[in-house]
């Protein structure tokens, strides 16, 4: 019983990559050379036919771990993404090395919301070992595809007070200078350090829209939520 549920979980979830590709067809060649023998020995039987059938369905198989490995799962329904906007904030963290800004969270951001994305503000941190390298990466290549960049640095990246001021400012003085209402631009708390996320999300409130980035996993689309919610204040 053990070893038989062993192999329906390989089935049903085979080894990523080559591997588990050459498995499954592996079951198929294998499948094809018995058939072939008893056709030998025994001539047509009733095996020979079942081990044939049983072959071609191992390629299916095959074929669709291959579909289903190059086509990324999509979590995070339509009816809970975000429209495009106008104007974005978006936190903005070192990524992993020798990564393409571009495909860090505030990366995959920009790119979600063109063509419609005008104006982004990217916030990084400042000093030794902080993303504004990073962020000045994403301004050469937010000016390149047509979009106006703004960085900003924060010099301590665990002062809650500090994004929170930041972010205020940019929505009371600068989304103004870009001719952009409150509405039309949304703020992305995913990159940065769990203070700042903090910080971005007071400044919003209730009131000004929220994303966050959902995935960027091996196998599992990076899709921004739009993030929402309502304070209970003096409720026990």
């Amino acid at each position: 019983m053990v070893r038989q549920k062993r192999f329906t979980d390989f089935l049903a979830s085979p080894p990523r990559g080559w591997a588990g590709i050459i498995s499954l067809l592996g079951f198929g060649i294998v499948g094809s050379l018995v058939a072939g023998l008893i056709t030998l020995v025994a001539g047509t039987s009733a095996w020979q036919l079942i081990l044939w059938a049983m072959s071609i369905l191992a390629v299916i198989w095959a074929a669709f771990v291959v579909w289903r490995r190059t086509k990324p799962l999509v979590l995070v329904p339509e009816d809970q993404r975000p429209s495009k906007h106008r104007g974005l904030i978006v936190l903005v963290g070192t990524g992993r090395p020798g990564e393409d800004p571009m495909q860090q969270s505030a990366g995959i951001a920009i790119t979600y919301h063109q063509p419609v994305l005008q104006t982004c503000w990217l916030i990084a941190t400042a000093g030794e070992g902080g993303s504004l390298p990073v962020a000045q990466k994403l301004e050469e290549q937010s000016r390149a595809a047509g979009i106006q960049p703004h960085v900003l640095a924060v010099a301590d990246p665990f002062s809650v007070q500090e994004t929170y001021e930041l972010v205020e400012r940019i929505y009371r003085e600068d989304v103004p200078k870009a001719n952009l209402a409150e509405d039309q631009v949304i703020a992305d708390f995913t990159g940065g350090v769990k203070p700042m996320s903090a910080g971005m999300i007071l400044a919003c409130g209730e009131t000004r829209s929220m994303q966050y980035m959902y995935g960027r996993k091996e196998g599992i689309a990076s899709i921004p939520r739009l993030i929402e919610f309502q304070p209970r204040r003096g409720q026990s």
